[in-house]
């Protein structure tokens, strides 16, 4: 099982998740979010880390709208936006409605309270809530998802990633 955070801000919370074993850190480039990051603040990260893929999270903005980044994941929540850009390796649909049929190559991400009950979840990835759900960690267990998502109920107020739900959740699922 694959491991995601989005909306990483920072150096230090990149580094946790590094450590971590995290395998892709995903950055936000949504225009107008309070979330979204410069590509500056990127680079810099970029160059201190080895390990985690990176991954732009967007709407508007194209990786050729973003200076020499290099990206293996593009997630967003317009199916046609992630087809105008097949050279990236992993593609991820966002808050899709679940009947919504996807090309072969594009993921879905789901918050873990949308998840299908029944059927195939390996091209699914599921955003967790930031204290460990019993329930859904037995299905987890029980059924191939693509991946866990660390989303925004993981960071506080002024951005910074909660080290300590971040590490029940990963405590939990690496059993």
């Amino acid at each position: 099982m694959l491991l995601k955070i989005d909306g990483i801000r920072s150096l230090q919370d990149a580094r946790f998740a590094a450590a971590e074993g995290i395998d892709f850190l995903v950055f936000n480039f949504v225009t107008g979010d309070a979330g979204k990051v410069s590509s500056a603040l990127v680079k810099e990260i970029q160059g201190w880390l080895s390990g985690p893929q990176i991954g732009m999270w967007t709407e508007t903005t194209g990786p050729g709208d973003i200076g020499d980044l290099e990206f293996s994941l593009l997630q967003s929540s317009d199916i046609n936006y992630l087809q105008k850009h097949p050279n990236i390796q992993s593609l991820i649909c966002m808050n899709s409605p679940k009947t919504m049929h996807l090309p072969s190559d594009i993921s879905i991400q789901y918050h873990y309270s949308e998840i299908p009950l029944t059927g195939n979840l390996d091209k699914v990835w599921v955003e967790l809530p930031n204290s460990v759900n019993a329930e859904l960690l037995s299905d987890l267990q029980n059924r191939t998802v693509k991946g866990v998502v660390i989303g925004s109920s993981f960071f506080d107020d002024q951005g910074s990633l909660n080290y300590d739900f971040c590490l029940d959740w990963l405590e939990h699922i690496r059993k």
